[in-house]
């Protein structure tokens, strides 16, 4: 897209470079390699792309500062293990700016775990996209839209040290020479366990696979969305049509039930009236009202198959939908590939959190 502002263009310019310098070292460590995992082929650095809609929210590998320097390594298969400890139930949120929820609690958007996708490459390492839901009313999102120029986003989370074992210490010792050979020092901090709690909108993101987004893509996310909650609510009232047929169909599989008892009870008052006087009579009538009898059963058993198949589709459909926030997502499963089965995450944290970037507990990336 046109850039307008050199100020714009300093921060594409610097992301470029930040990419650069990750491919750089992260073609020298490979710290926990990862096995048997399906591979999209692009370069750890490469931007993800193929991938309408989403943005990229945090990558393993490393995060560098400005000044190249090691800002944290994030380990192969971190953000799988933590993809995989998330259930539906998961939300994380949007903001501006890194601006603290507690002293202005306007949320700009919120994404779960149908809006992630995990992208490995040919190294092993991972991408995690997102595809968030973003009020587009909102000031703070209208501004983006207007100014038109690139931005970036910057994930919120917590992590934990990795414990370095015998296996690592080749890989560990590259990473801190690298570092200090870029001015920095010795202590470099490595995680494999993560827990991301949201994002937020900025112009120059410490992951550098997570900017140089259009804020056109906030628009047409926004779209699609709506456009997904227009066919749901037809789907629904498709389907709130299909219950009333079926009442219908009941009242019409009554009736016949009905007329063949009455039938019934005609036959054999005319079978008792007939008796000893026209007995010849009496056998053809009964013949007559078994063979319509018969075909009443048929019909009504035709009904009842009927009934059965609307029933057993509602019941598939309302076993599908528990909430109304999960209805949406299981939508948009049918109209693309699901993600992989959720597992629990294994053991407890047992260390307390922390974080480098600037406040308790949480890190921008």
């Amino acid at each position: 897209m046109p850039v307008k502002t050199q100020i714009a263009q300093k921060i594409l310019d610097e992301i470029s470079s930040y990419l650069e310098q990750k491919d750089t070292l992260d073609s020298i460590v490979a710290l926990d390699k990862a096995k048997d995992t399906k591979s999209i082929e692009h370069l750890s650095a490469d931007k993800v792309e193929g991938f309408e809609g989403y943005m990229t929210l945090l990558s393993e590998g490393s995060v560098l500062y400005s000044d190249g320097t090691i800002r944290l390594y994030i380990t192969k298969g971190t953000l799988k293990k933590w993809y995989d400890s998330i259930d539906s139930s998961y939300e994380g949120y949007v903001t501006t700016g890194h601006i603290s929820l507690d002293s202005f609690p306007v949320r700009d958007g919120y994404f779960r775990k149908a809006d992630l996708k995990i992208v490995t490459d040919k190294n092993g390492r991972s991408d995690l996209l997102v595809k968030p839901h973003v009020n587009t009313q909102l000031s703070n999102i209208k501004d983006l839209i207007i100014q038109d120029e690139p931005f970036a986003i910057s994930s919120e989370f917590m992590w934990w040290d990795k414990e370095i074992t015998d296996e690592d210490i080749e890989e560990y010792a590259k990473l801190v020479v690298y570092n200090m050979e870029h001015g920095g020092g010795v202590d470099v901090p490595i995680t494999d366990n993560i827990e991301i709690t949201g994002f937020s909108f900025v112009g120059n993101p410490g992951n550098a696979k997570s900017g140089g987004y259009e804020p056109s893509i906030l628009v047409r996310n926004e779209e699609e969305h709506l456009k997904n909650k227009d066919i749901l609510a037809k789907v629904l009232e498709q389907l709130s049509t299909q219950v009333a047929e079926q009442e219908v169909v009941e009242e019409v599989v009554e009736t016949p039930v009905e007329a063949t008892e009455e039938v019934v009870e005609k036959e054999e008052a005319v079978e008792e009236d007939a008796k000893g006087a026209e007995e010849v009579k009496v056998e053809e009538t009964l013949a007559k009202a078994t063979e319509r009898i018969e075909a009443l059963e048929a019909d009504l058993a035709d009904k009842t198959n009927k009934i059965a198949e609307l029933e057993a589709e509602l019941a598939e459909y309302k076993a599908s939908e528990s909430t109304v926030n999960e209805q949406l997502t299981k939508l948009e499963k049918l109209l693309t590939k699901s993600n992989p089965t959720v597992e629990t995450q294994g053991e407890e944290k047992k260390e307390e959190p922390f974080s480098r970037f600037g406040r308790k507990r949480f890190g921008g990336q």
